[in-house]
């Protein structure tokens, strides 16, 4: 046991050097790195690419710089990058042919991030998982549920899965389904749930809202309201539709009829079917959301861009020359008030 230890102090004197350097290349090669990581975020956030393709960046960015780190320390210790190189290069080879699928996923990260198909903060459904896109990594992508989970999923499965990307456009439909009874007044019904929209601020007037007769059921009429509001108020407006129209249903005794079985043998006089009915009437908004225009329209975008500069040069003309006309006639000015001025001596 005591000639090992004097082994193990014999080497560390005989190698006290290249350890020491090996331990400052640690130190200062780890906050090197943490430097210009710092730099890069810093950088790409001045810029205007999205935040999913600034953390895709960093990702890289991060390995290949700890990865030249540790060629570093390789060296530092006196073992030969050349025939380090040949070794890594047969163990990489076996690597990608037994990852295989995270090599896919890697790529796949890359389409995804160049093709902009998902952004930080969309709301997407991928196949049957549904949530917001929190960030897009290297080989897979993370979702948080409305009700706070993550979801990673890989990237090869996010692109052979259909995405539903519902932040895209600025405005979404709203499709929703009454059943009512076959004894109902269906135009009376038709006017109840079109006072609750026009009482909905979230609803836009253009397109206009509809309602019709859809279906006629087994055992009940089947209206199909529809409506446009922007994308993020889409579930307010879904929920405070189905609340206020099922009450306000009720509230003008329209049936809502469900699976039941109903025996009927006289006519009850004190039926309390409305006790539950709210007391507040619901009221027509004053004003609604106007609709945002749709940005996706190229020849739109160009032509108002086009009308700006062509409004910015005939202005910058116009001032131009009234500059002009008002310098000749102040020199005008000068020069009849010297000849004045002369003929008066």
């Amino acid at each position: 046991m005591k000639e090992f230890f004097e082994n193990v102090a014999k080497w560390f004197e005989n190698n006290w050097q290249p350890i020491v350097t090996t331990l400052a290349i640690i130190i200062f090669g780890i906050l090197l790195v943490r430097i210009i990581l710092a730099v890069i975020k810093r950088q790409l956030s001045k810029t205007k690419l999205e935040k999913t393709i600034q953390s895709f960046i960093c990702s890289i960015s991060k390995f290949i710089l700890y990865l030249v780190l540790v060629f570093c320390i390789i060296s530092s210790l006196g073992i030969s990058i050349t025939g380090l190189t040949v070794v890594l290069s047969a163990i990489s080879l076996a690597i990608s042919l037994a990852l295989q699928d995270s090599l896919k996923n890697l790529v796949n990260g890359f389409v995804i991030i160049s093709t902009g198909v998902l952004k930080q903060g969309d709301w997407v459904q991928i196949g049957s998982q549904e949530g917001s896109v929190l960030d897009v990594k290297m080989l897979y992508t993370v979702l948080k549920t409305a009700d706070n989970k993550k979801i990673y999923i890989p990237n090869t499965s996010v692109l052979s899965n259909s995405i539903t990307n519902f932040n895209t456009l600025k405005f979404r439909r709203l499709d929703l389904n009454f059943n009512i009874s076959y004894n109902s007044n269906v135009d009376k019904a038709k006017q109840v749930i079109m006072n609750v929209v026009n009482a909905c601020e979230n609803v836009y007037k253009d397109p206009a809202p509809t309602v019709v007769l859809s279906e006629l059921g087994a055992s009940s009429l089947t209206l199909t309201l529809k409506v446009w509001c922007g994308s993020s108020d889409y579930w307010d407006t879904k929920w405070f539709l189905i609340d206020n129209i099922f009450n306000e249903l009720k509230r003008n005794k329209i049936k809502i009829p469900f699976n039941q079985l109903e025996i009927s043998f006289a006519k009850d006089d004190n039926d309390d079917s409305q006790t539950y009915v709210r007391k507040d009437l619901i009221v027509e908004t004053a004003e609604h959301k106007a609709k945002p225009t749709d940005e996706g329209d190229i020849l739109s975008s160009i032509n108002k861009s086009f009308t700006t500069k062509v409004q910015e040069i005939v202005k910058n003309t116009k001032e131009k020359r009234q500059a002009k006309k008002q310098s000749k006639k102040a020199k005008l000015e000068a020069e009849t008030e010297e000849k004045d001025e002369k003929e008066n001596n």
